[in-house]
């Protein structure tokens, strides 16, 4: 049987990059990863992770994580543990481009996962790092004014090294 953490990662990473509209199908996909739970463990879990659902583009509801920092220091320590067991090789994954203006980045992601890949930014508290502000396919990253562009790309380079090696830099 696999452990809380591990599924709490995984449900995360289910709710990051794909339209997930009811708990059903959202313990079809946990099934399909190995995870065997019940209906009540899976309401704990969402709650725990303060999932909630919103509309898509009338297209009906899918559940986000809205607010990774609600939670207590100890949530946020856990979720940060379980997220980052792979978080490089899943950022590099989703990113498609990315532009630099001053001290803003907007990284273009595949379509559903922008959400996952700003809170996986934000659980690794790196001070140069303002704050993200995801939409569906895009990541508005806030970087510290003073950093120059150079330094932006070298931050950059150390969270998504593949993204950045492979695509050509815009702005």
């Amino acid at each position: 049987m696999k452990n809380r953490k591990s599924r709490l990662s995984t449900i995360i990473d289910i709710l990051s990059c794909h339209n997930i509209g009811s708990q059903e199908e959202l313990l079809e996909r946990l099934t399909a990863e190995g995870f065997s739970i019940t209906q009540a463990t899976l309401s704990r879990d969402l709650r725990k992770l303060r999932a909630t659902k919103i509309a898509v583009d009338g297209n009906g509801y899918r559940y986000v994580i809205l607010d990774p920092f609600a939670a207590d220091d100890t949530d946020r320590q856990t979720s940060s543990e379980l997220s980052f067991g792979h978080s490089n090789e899943k950022l590099n994954q989703d990113v498609l481009s990315f532009s630099i203006s001053r001290n803003l980045v907007v990284i273009k992601t595949r379509n559903g996962c922008a959400s996952g890949m700003a809170y996986d930014i934000d659980m690794l508290k790196i001070p140069e790092i303002l704050g993200t502000i995801p939409g569906t396919d895009t990541v508005l990253l806030v970087v510290d004014e003073r950093l120059q562009r150079e330094q932006i790309m070298r931050l950059l380079m150390d969270l998504i090294p593949d993204a950045i090696m492979s695509q050509p830099i815009k702005g």
